[in-house]
């Protein structure tokens, strides 16, 4: 019966927004129809591909139409992959750690949640210079872009590493309670913040030679790291006999190894009298500036997830319990994967669409967008019918917390990643103070309050209603923005 009625509403939500998308689709295709011939022959041929008929009206036909998604969406799978391979690494050190007992499994993650502020200076570098270097031509004007960007992501990685070494191992000892544990992590974090500027590095040059069209490159180094930091894991933790430690010195090894490899490919895009560093102050600050707003954005999203997380294993608002809490587990987890895909896909519009002028983006947007929402829909109406399943066989859940949370991911489904298209091409266009108020704002004013109530009340349908809510009303913020775009 919930399934049903979850079906209804994501009937009744996604139907006027694909009213709202015809007339879109219809405006954008007057605005490409008045292109003149000589502006598309000379549009990108990246997105434009090979344009062998017009109508009168000027016009691409449907041929070219499909052409030009599948060209213009060619290097997003090896940017999906790219961004699935560190959960890789994380599982092989996780799996080989697991071996010296539960003391270091359960310290294990402790070093990434205090580093939080390194991960989210780490991805809004890389995601601002992913735009900075495609907004750019090839020749001075992209070197100086590379080069800018790499430069203030070694600065912010070394500043940050002085940083860890001092104050990381201490805020371990004080925050753990277990005082063995305690002492693996603070070992732990030294070895962590001496590979900073290394995953800084190797961050931002690996999403810049995305941009550059070397994606293929990318994989095949996040493949070869997977390898080796296996095989480094057996030698550091077993044979060395480095135990715990033994896990982030192999991390460090394996960070300045793909730190060499992405920059002996980017030397080919660096001729030898381009590399020289300019001290363009308006344009450091300007880059300074967007990292700002887009590490608030990622800042944003972890702080709301760990005030989630304490909310529901606290037993404040109402009495806890095990089938809540492995309800919200099982469904963070399965979200996280589901949703992966659209933050990979927000990435590489960010960068691919800050290549094209504002008008030329119409067609493969509206292609993408269609078939898009005919997945999605289709994704969260298999996830709905078979969420039960998915609970007692994958995860060992049930019970009606289990049914709110896979029906509520289900229904965010399309939500989600309309708000990927959206957040992708404002981002192309440099605006990432409007993505993070609208992320904040439609996080911490609609979401919170949803859970808290829904915690009050003890009601999981209220409590895990803020997925596609936020999601909406996000939409909504979002699609006021895209006119100006």
């Amino acid at each position: 019966m919930c399934e049903m009625t979850c079906c209804c509403v994501l009937f009744h939500t996604i139907y006027p927004l694909l009213k709202h998308y015809r007339k879109f689709k219809r405006r954008g295709c007057q605005a490409v129809g008045a292109l003149s011939m000589r502006r598309v022959v000379r549009s990108r041929p990246l997105v434009c591909g090979r344009l062998s008929s017009y109508t009168a009206a000027g016009f691409l036909s449907e041929e070219v139409q499909m052409m030009t998604l599948r060209v213009f969406m060619r290097g997003y799978p090896l940017v999906l992959v790219s961004f699935i391979t560190p959960q890789l690494l994380l599982q092989t050190d996780l799996i080989l750690v697991a071996l010296l007992g539960e003391q270091a499994t359960a310290a294990y993650a402790i070093p990434m949640r205090v580093a939080m502020l390194d991960t989210v200076l780490m991805i809004a570098v890389s995601s601002v210079a992913s735009v900075a270097v495609s907004g750019t031509s090839a020749g001075l004007a992209r070197s100086r872009a590379i080069l800018q960007s790499l430069g203030m992501a070694c600065v912010l990685g070394v500043g940050l590493a002085i940083a860890g070494v001092l104050f990381y191992p201490g805020l371990a000892r004080h925050i753990v309670a277990d005082p063995a544990i305690a002492a693996l992590a603070s070992q732990a974090l030294i070895w962590y913040a001496l590979a900073t500027p290394m995953r800084f590095l190797s961050t931002a040059m690996g999403m810049i030679l995305h941009v550059l069209g070397e994606g293929r490159f990318v994989v095949w180094g996040k493949g070869a790291e997977v390898v080796l930091n296996a095989l480094l894991n057996l030698l550091f933790i077993f044979t060395l006999s480095q135990g715990f430690v033994g896990s982030f010195q192999a991390t460090l090894l394996v960070l300045t190894f793909a730190t060499a490899w992405s920059l002996n490919r980017l030397r080919h895009h660096l001729p030898k009298e381009q590399r020289q560093w300019d001290w363009d102050w308006p344009g450091l600050l300007l880059f300074g500036k967007q990292c700002a707003w887009e590490g608030k954005r990622v800042l944003s999203g972890q702080l709301f997830a760990l005030v989630c997380l304490l909310l529901f294993a606290n037993s404040l608002l109402s009495a806890s319990s095990v089938e809540r809490m492995e309800a919200f587990s099982a469904g963070m987890a399965l979200a996280f994967l589901l949703f992966r895909p659209f933050l990979s896909l927000m990435r590489f519009l960010s960068f691919r669409l800050a290549q094209l002028p504002p008008q030329s983006d119409a067609v493969p947007l509206q292609r993408l967008r269609t078939l898009g929402l005919r997945l999605t829909l289709g994704l969260a109406v298999l996830l709905l019918l078979t969420g039960a399943w998915l609970g007692e066989h994958l995860y060992g859940v049930s019970g009606r917390w289990w049914n709110a949370s896979v029906s509520m991911v289900a229904c965010s489904l399309p939500l989600t990643f309309l708000n990927a298209l959206f957040r992708g091409r404002l981002q192309a266009r440099q605006r990432f103070a409007q993505v993070m108020a609208v992320d904040a704002l439609s996080t911490w004013s609609l979401g919170l309050p949803l859970v808290v109530a829904g915690l009050y009340w003890q009601s999981p349908w209220l409590t895990f209603s803020h997925i596609p809510l936020c999601e909406l009303f996000a939409l909504l913020l979002l699609q006021r923005r895209m006119p100006a775009a």
